[in-house]
């Protein structure tokens, strides 16, 4: 049998087919018994290799098979675990997969999740929500909710309760949150012209040569870790003075891992929204940062090249990162030393253009932010400082 794009469609024992799409995706689909006007209810998956989708389709008949899609006795605990494996696994990144899983490994599974979906009230998750903000940020409690209410909103269409438990309760207010925002930490002018010395060559160090000018163009640009990570020479516009950000570096669990694997899989995805997806203008020292890049390299002719790599030109790992920056503080402010994490360089570039008077709306462009409120609630204490001089200069003219 052949579908419109003229890919033969495979059946196996007459129940449920695998069909090759124009995409190159597998789609399984499977019949689960009739609905109420007398059509066929059909389940529909979609698979990025022919195995994968000869394993859903086999997963798929043997629940339909046992009774378990839909069954009305169903725990949270067991609804949720298959929700997530049908039908999230394979629609979404597998970073926000991860995401989903840890939510529900964490908050869910040993709290709410040992009770029948029918059993499952408003109130069961407003105290939910209630008890964990007494240890958990907002961002935290808002992915409970949209996971819960994913979750209900499925089962809704499944019969499974006759309404989304979700649907009425509240978000806690921010301000009643034990776990507050962290204080921005940026670095001081001392740790800042140490990384200047040390990515200018005036330290003889050979750590120093490899990572110091990628801290530079960092410090210069915004750029978050997994971006600069991400970054190949083909991105680099020096005619144009531009860096174009099109990809970042993600980290996602190595789920079918041979034995002496890594549990964790590094690798580069599209940035996460499209706001991230963006072009930073270069200064001189940015430039002269992709200048000392390019002096290290390996290989001149690769444009595909990773701007900091390994022995065999694979991207640079998390922890050499880390390491590198440890090393260039320590060495350049002695005792003064602080431990900081990598993203103190792209809050002390947003910090420092805010105060030289830059436009929020224009860092928060280059920063790559959502929408300008997010901008202004992660840096309202430069905004606020910012407000001050200026009514004080009002004061000295009038």
């Amino acid at each position: 049998m052949e579908n419109e794009s003229g890919k033969r469609t495979k059946r196996f024992n007459g129940d449920g087919s695998i069909t090759l799409r124009k995409d190159g995706r597998w789609m399984v689909r499977i019949t689960k018994g009739f609905r109420a006007d007398g059509k066929r209810n059909v389940i529909t998956r979609y698979a990025h290799s022919e195995k994968e989708a000869k394993k859903l389709l086999k997963l798929l008949r043997v629940q339909l098979e046992t009774r378990k899609i839909g069954a009305p006795g169903m725990t949270l605990n067991e609804y949720m675990g298959q929700f997530l494996e049908l039908y999230k696994k394979n629609t979404i990144k597998d970073v926000s997969y991860d995401t989903y899983e840890t939510v529900f490994e964490n908050h869910i599974r040993n709290t709410i999740g040992y009770k029948k979906m029918s059993e499952v009230t408003k109130d069961d998750i407003q105290r939910l929500l209630n008890e964990k903000k007494e240890t958990r940020s907002y961002a935290t409690l808002s992915k409970i909710r949209v996971l819960l209410n994913m979750c209900f909103k499925h089962a809704l269409e499944d019969d499974i309760v006759f309404k989304n438990p979700v649907t009425g309760t509240r978000m806690p207010n921010r301000k009643e949150l034990i776990v507050q925002k962290r204080n921005i930490d940026i670095l001081t002018q001392n740790e800042i012209e140490a990384i200047k010395r040390f990515a200018l060559g005036e330290e003889k160090d050979e750590i120093a040569r490899e990572f110091a000018p990628a801290f530079l163009l960092m410090l210069n640009t915004g750029l978050r870790k997994g971006e600069m990570m991400a970054l190949t020479w083909s991105d680099v516009d020096e005619e144009g003075k531009v860096l174009h950000v099109r990809r970042t570096m993600t980290a996602v669990l190595n789920r079918n891992r041979r034995e002496g694997e890594a549990k964790v899989r590094i690798t580069t995805s599209e940035p996460k929204s499209e706001s991230s997806r963006r072009s930073i203008p270069l200064n001189k020292m940015a430039l002269k940062a992709l200048e000392l890049l390019k002096d290290y390299r390996q290989n001149p002719e690769a444009e595909e090249e990773y701007l900091l790599h390994g022995r065999k030109y694979e991207m640079v790992s998390q922890e050499f990162l880390y390491r590198a920056f440890d090393h260039i503080l320590r060495e350049g402010v002695g005792d003064k030393y602080i431990h900081h994490g990598l993203h103190v360089l792209r809050h002390t570039f947003a910090t420092k253009a805010l105060r030289a008077g830059v436009e929020i709306a224009d860092v928060s462009k280059i920063l790559g932010h959502s929408s300008v409120s997010v901008t202004y609630n992660t840096y309202i204490h430069v905004v606020e400082e910012q407000k001050r001089l200026v009514v004080d200069k009002l004061e000295q003219i009038l």
